[in-house]
């Protein structure tokens, strides 16, 4: 968590960076993998055109580990938070621009800051990914606050009890997170709360 001054005059900003997902550390996994075998190919012929050609091949599958292991290094913000409003941006490595930023929001606008959890699948495997988000009068609730289970979800990912564009409106934030975004809400608009929704029948208010 890192706090900041703005512009001459405009209030004091706070940011919070994500920690880092596991897709990440696998890649890294993958990238140390790549720098251990790599040597052994050299080792094992003595064709200057193979050490060429290997060596070309390494550095071209070293380029994703490395863009992740600078990422890690210096993170981009994905909570921004001052006087005035809270700003959520995606963090990973390849969004860039206008697909960066999720949310821009006015205090005045906020009802309430979720901890909440997205069902996502890749190749073929199903995981929950953990997110933070902004219940404003454009992201109202969604069916049932209560009484349902985590198999309520939609063909989105989004749990029913939260609005369905609430998977645009939100960002990968680690749980581990929650408390510091509860501190920094409480220090810029008090009068929100920071509740957990990632288990129905558990909500919960986040504190410091």
């Amino acid at each position: 968590m890192v706090r900041s001054k703005n512009a001459p005059g405009t209030p004091e900003e706070i940011r919070i960076n994500d920690l880092p997902a596991p897709g990440q550390w696998a890649v890294l996994a993958y990238g140390l993998a790549v720098v251990i075998a790599g040597p052994q190919a050299f080792l094992l012929t003595g064709d200057f055109a193979v050490w060429a050609y290997t060596g070309a091949g390494l550095v071209i599958l070293l380029l994703p580990p490395l863009a992740v292991f600078l990422h890690i290094l210096k993170p981009r913000p994905a909570v921004r938070l001052d006087a005035r409003g809270v700003k959520l941006a995606r963090t990973a490595f390849y969004t860039s621009g206008k697909h960066r930023n999720a949310v821009h929001a006015k205090w005045d606008d906020v009802e309430r800051v979720v901890v909440w959890r997205e069902r996502v699948s890749l190749f073929g495997i199903s995981g929950w990914s953990p997110r933070v988000g902004v219940v404003t009068a454009n992201t109202k609730d969604g069916d049932v606050r209560e009484g349902r289970s985590e198999a309520d979800l939609r063909e989105n990912g989004v749990p029913v009890w939260l609005a369905y564009k609430m998977g645009r409106d939100s960002v990968r934030l680690s749980p581990k997170k929650a408390r510091e975004v509860a501190w920094a809400v409480a220090k810029v608009a008090p009068h929100i709360d920071v509740v957990d929704e990632r288990i129905p029948g558990r909500f919960a208010k986040v504190t410091a």
